[in-house]
């Protein structure tokens, strides 16, 4: 058998969709409205001056470049949305074929590979430099004082793309077949390898653009070797600065998997309730990852390079155990042991009970654990510019009076919305290990026919949970309780004037529990509506419980009804209601997805605190040109709901990992098999 598929995606600008970045401003009677800002990395520049005050220099073309004023946030900010996209363009191929060759009657040989090619680029906004200290005595310094550079955003550069490429392929050969006994065997061979080529179109040299703001390392004269820069206003650059401080920067990196496996199952013996069976297997397995980062980058310590691997050899057994006639045990344990981390031991016990022909009641209790991937353990480090919100500002109770005794303000106000972040590995991080139960039952109606139910009850505690902090909540739980929570006052520095937080780092730690719990339902009605054959589909989720405790001894947090910044939504209900109907030649389909009610979970005014529930409908048609061909026609979000705007958005206003930011839009899909 083989398969194609191409994909292409267009992109779409997030100013295709909103006009600006808002924030929600209250007012004293308690409504509130949403206004525009920008970045705080200006154009033309910002400066820390040596007698305390903040200034803007030139942002306009026409104006006089040495002028600069006070620094007005309103007045002065970046609109970037212009730079960003709400859909990043790709073209992805992707190709794969299984073969089954029959050696003997009870002997087969098997193959299966895969490989997939992706393209993408991405808009940036311009690229930015910040915290570079410059003389008085600099010729284009036109304040006349020493000063730090604090935030420039360079549009003289223009806006760079960044660009991947990734590679990924898989090949499994493999043997299976059955023994005298009728026991079935398989032995088989993975092998796995991703690599891939990223990079922008241009960066800067910072080291670079530090050296043209020094003239005991620059000149001023023309055609030098490494020319002064003025940076003090839009359009004051010279070309040969910029020539000088651009380069295209290109990192690459992959990983690697490859396993033995051997598994082996059948009947062992004859039970009064039944045949007793099992299944067990073998694994070696060793993984590898690797990131060359940009040599440039690399020397002026913007990443790290990661190198790292580890192998694995497991073993397991599971029995399948008839109690009685109507119920039936499961028991299974896996032995892991992994070079990083040594051995582990793992057990799942079930019981299915078939109480009469329609009802069937199940059970399940289990343990797990999960090793760090290799990016967590081994991965370098890498600065981003992530949106942070700084708890100081407007602070109440508790974290104001901890944010005045920091040394802090009363009238605090960040400046920007994203904070400078260290993300990377961490070699000290430790498995997590979780114990579940699930407990559910299977309805099959006797007078309906087609109706089946589901309901599954589920509960979840994962011990030493692998998790990282995102810069809000840090600053968030540090002016909690500085002394309980004093590992993530750890995590960040304040810059000594203007007490803004400079500098944030976000790795990978173990947490101490987090529990969660919830119901799943789901409802299926098979029929022949108007004689074409029909389904109808209902799935629901009622989450009960979710709960952290970040470290042993500290408060638990209720994420129980929140929506988050870097983690999505919370909320208690989701639902997906499908419809479908199809004949000889064609089928059709329609979906209502619900989400529920959340509040943020850093508060905010009327508008921004709560967001509403929300439902997306789509539909679908497909007609069968012939058995392996196929054609699609879609419309996605019919009634172009928009997101909503929360106090903690991560991206275009909204939460881009739980709403559509799309809106309405349409699609056409053929599909080939061969």
């Amino acid at each position: 058998m083989f398969s194609a598929g191409y994909i292409n995606t267009e992109a779409v600008r997030q100013s295709d969709r909103i006009d600006c970045a808002k924030s929600e401003t209250v007012n004293e009677d308690g409504s509130s409205q949403l206004t525009c800002f920008g970045s705080a990395t200006t154009a033309g520049g910002r400066a820390l001056l040596a007698d305390g005050s903040s200034v803007q220099f030139n942002q306009d073309p026409n104006g006089d470049g040495n002028s600069y004023e006070a620094y007005d946030s309103a007045k002065h900010g970046f609109n970037y949305i212009s730079y960003l996209n709400a859909v990043n363009p790709s073209e992805r191929i992707n190709v794969s074929t299984n073969f089954t060759y029959e050696l003997s009657d009870n002997l087969n040989l098997f193959t299966e590979a895969q490989y997939s090619n992706r393209q993408s680029e991405q808009i940036v906004t311009p690229r930015s430099i910040s915290g570079i200290m410059v003389s008085k005595d600099f010729a284009y310094n036109p304040t006349g004082q020493d000063l730090e550079l604090t935030r420039r955003r360079n549009v003289e550069l223009g806006a760079p793309y960044f660009f991947q490429e990734t590679n990924t392929a898989r090949i499994v050969v493999g043997l299976d077949g059955v023994l005298n006994n009728n026991w079935t065997w398989q032995l088989a061979y993975n092998y796995g390898r991703n690599t891939g080529t990223d990079g922008w179109t241009f960066d800067q040299d910072i080291s670079k653009v530090a050296n043209t703001l020094d003239d005991t390392i620059c000149s001023y004269e023309s055609a030098a070797a490494i020319p002064c820069g003025d940076w003090f206003g839009v359009d004051e650059l010279t070309p040969e600065v910029i020539d000088y401080v651009k380069y295209r920067r290109e990192g690459n990196g992959g990983n690697e998997l490859r396993s033995l496996t051997f598994n082996l199952s059948g009947d062992l013996l004859e039970l009064p309730a039944g045949e007793l069976a099992f299944a067990a297997g073998l694994e070696k397995r060793d993984e590898s990852g690797w990131r060359n980062p940009d040599s440039t980058v690399l020397a002026n310590g913007g990443e790290d390079a990661i190198d790292g691997s580890y192998s694995v050899t497991e073993g397991f057994i599971e029995l399948a155990i008839p109690v009685l006639e109507s119920v039936e045990a499961q028991v299974a344990t896996r032995y892991s042991d992994y070079s990083t981390f040594g051995s582990k031991m793992t057990y799942k016990v079930g019981l299915t009970w078939q109480v009469v022909d329609s009802l069937m009641l199940r059970g399940v209790k289990s343990t797990a654990f999960r090793t760090p991937m290799i990016t967590e353990l081994f991965g370098g480090t890498n600065a981003e510019n992530l949106r942070t919100i700084d708890p100081c500002e407007n602070a109440t109770g508790e974290i104001a009076a901890n944010c005045l005794a920091a040394g802090l303000p009363a009238d605090f106000v960040q400046d920007g919305t994203t904070i400078r972040t260290s993300v990377g590995g961490n070699p000290d991080v430790n498995p997590e290990s979780a114990d579940t139960l699930t407990l559910g039952m299977v309805w099959q109606s006797n007078f309906i026919e087609g109706l089946s139910t589901t309901v599954d009850y589920f509960d979840i505690e994962v011990e030493d949970a692998i998790t990282s902090v995102n810069g809000s909540d840090a600053l968030k739980l540090c002016y909690t309780d500085p002394d309980v929570y004093s590992a993530y006052c750890d995590t960040f520095t304040r810059h000594p004037v203007t007490d803004q937080v400079n500098s944030l780092s976000q790795r990978p730690v173990n947490a101490a529990f987090e529990k969660v719990s919830g119901i799943d339902f789901n409802t299926r009605y098979n029929t022949d509506l108007f004689g074409l054959s029909s389904q109808f589909e209902l799935d629901a989720t009622r989450l009960l419980k979710h709960e952290n405790t970040p470290f042993a001894g500290q408060a638990t947090q209720s994420l129980l009804g929140y929506i988050t910044e870097d983690q999505g939504s919370y909320t208690k209900w989701r639902a997906n209601l499908g419809v479908s109907v199809k004949a000889a030649t064609w089928s059709a389909h329609y979906a209502m997805r619900y989400i529920g009610t959340a509040d943020d979970v850093n508060g905010g005014g009327p508008i921004g605190s709560a967001v509403p529930s929300i439902v997306y409908n789509d539909i679908q048609g497909r007609y069968f040109i012939t058995q392996n061909t196929s054609l699609a026609i879609g419309i996605d979000n019919i009634f172009d709901k928009k997101a909503p705007f929360l106090t903690s958005w991560n991206d275009a206003n909204t939460d881009v990992m739980t709403y559509d930011l799309l809106g309405r839009r349409g699609y056409l899909k053929l599909d080939v098999n061969f």
